[in-house]
């Protein structure tokens, strides 16, 4: 599945959600994260403003004073501070649209309950005021209003769309029981219907245009992050990781130099004649297969793979950061090569071989191109090695006189006497045939 459609938002219109229940998940986790700071400081508020006003309980006669100061800081102030105590649980984040719900819920319901305590003529008074109000029409507005504030600062806390739709269904709910049990006049009923039908549309509108915009941002992030992920795949495909990182921070030319380093070159033997004989897709399966398991083997070793050239493998170690053992490296993967390649056949089915050439000395690295970077190795340790390789012999691994004369107590060689090699004049040059220690 591409990462488009892993991506997909469905429900646009009235309950977005993602189409994979993976990401849904991780994406509430995140979301909530993010609201569990408003809702922390929503509660805070809450808790605050809750509390404050017993200046008003304060005012009233008993016993409806004790009544709702008891109500007030005995029952519901503890379950507020424990609500906010519970956000900062390392599972808050994930019950956060529960937790919303129920602060609300608790909150229009025990205004509700508390101003049936309240006699707002007197309250006026002992205010310095005197309003003309009929009790009923004062216990209806209080609670039109708080709800009406209390429902609007719900929206801020960021519900998912059917928490968001539960809270104004919870506000026309106790909207509505309180014109059952106090009666307010007709025109304070009139007045608040509006309010009451458009509930609904106004949290569930605003609740789906908060969620749309966090997915549509989510979902962009993601699929930027897995756009620069491939990128970087890609990069280090080409380079290695220190020559990328080095690019990236400071673009420009790369060119060092190394003192010793360690280059191995494979060729598969009779591959020319073989491409007179078969067609390209099954030569070129087969490069594939055989190239894949030389990639393994310089991964285990800890080798650089420098490049292909049509049947041709190349690798070097000691590049592009020093490495003590880098001799033993290349003679290790030539070795695994010879080994490895035992399990191929050409397509006749007939076993195939490879020739090695190993070599060691100074060498230059670098990336070269500005369209198509590449990462090479030059200088003559890189031009012996190719010569090794060429002038060698199908199944053999052939090192010079340097190699044999670090390698020679750790790995088993044979002479090979002295060869003519173009450029080079007379080598005395080694085959490599195994190790000293076989648990190596």
């Amino acid at each position: 599945m591409s990462s488009d459609n892993l991506y997909e938002i469905q429900g646009e219109f009235y309950n977005p959600r993602f189409r994979d229940s993976v990401i849904e998940g991780d994406f509430m986790l995140q979301f909530n994260a993010e609201a569990l700071k408003v809702g922390r400081v929503g509660i805070f508020i809450l808790v605050i403003v809750w509390s404050g006003f017993m200046w008003f309980d304060l005012r009233l006669d008993d016993p409806a004073k004790s009544s709702a100061l008891f109500f007030r800081l005995f029952i519901i102030t503890p379950v507020f501070i424990a609500i906010l105590a519970f956000t900062y649980t390392k599972y808050a984040a994930s019950i956060y649209q529960l937790l919303a719900v129920i602060s609300i819920f608790l909150i229009q319901a025990s205004i509700v309950y508390i101003v049936a305590f309240y006699d707002f003529e007197l309250v006026s008074q002992s205010l310095g005021f005197h309003i003309p109000i009929q009790d009923g029409d004062g216990k209806f507005i209080f609670i039109l209003v708080w709800l009406l504030i209390i429902f609007m600062a719900s929206a801020v806390m960021r519900l998912n769309v059917i928490p968001a739709v539960f809270t104004g269904i919870v506000y026309i709910f106790f909207n509505s029981l309180s014109i059952v049990i106090y009666k307010p006049s007709a025109l304070f009923t009139i007045i608040a219907v509006p309010f009451l039908i458009t509930a609904l549309p106004v949290v569930w509108a605003g609740s789906l245009y908060v969620q749309l915009y966090a997915r549509e941002n989510y979902r962009s992030t993601k699929l930027l992050n897995i756009s620069m992920q491939q990128s970087e795949s890609l990069l280090l495909n080409i380079l290695p990781l220190p020559i990328a990182n080095r690019l990236k921070e400071n673009p420009g030319t790369i060119a060092d130099g190394f003192d010793s380093v360690s280059v191995l070159f494979v060729d598969i033997a009779g591959f020319t004649q073989l491409s007179e004989h078969y067609r390209p897709k099954v030569l070129v399966e087969m490069l594939n297969n055989i190239f894949c398991e030389f990639d393994g083997i310089s991964k285990k070793h800890n080798v650089e793979k420098i490049k292909t050239i049509g049947d041709a493998y190349m690798l070097a170690a000691g590049i592009p950061e020093p490495q003590p053992d880098h001799c033993s490296a290349v003679a290790e993967c030539a070795l695994d090569m010879v080994e490895a390649v035992t399990h191929f056949s050409d397509p006749s089915g007939r076993p195939l071989q490879i020739r090695v050439g190993i070599h060691t000395g100074p060498a230059i690295a670098g990336v070269i191109g500005a369209h198509k970077f590449a990462y090479d190795v030059w200088g003559d340790t890189v031009n012996t090695a190719s010569r090794m390789e060429s002038h060698g012999s199908a199944g053999k691994i052939q090192a010079t006189q340097e190699i044999y004369q670090i390698l020679k107590e750790k790995f088993v060689f044979e002479p090979h006497g002295e060869i003519e090699v173009k450029g080079k004049g007379t080598l005395r040059t080694w085959w490599l045939t195994g190790r000293r220690n076989a648990s190596v």
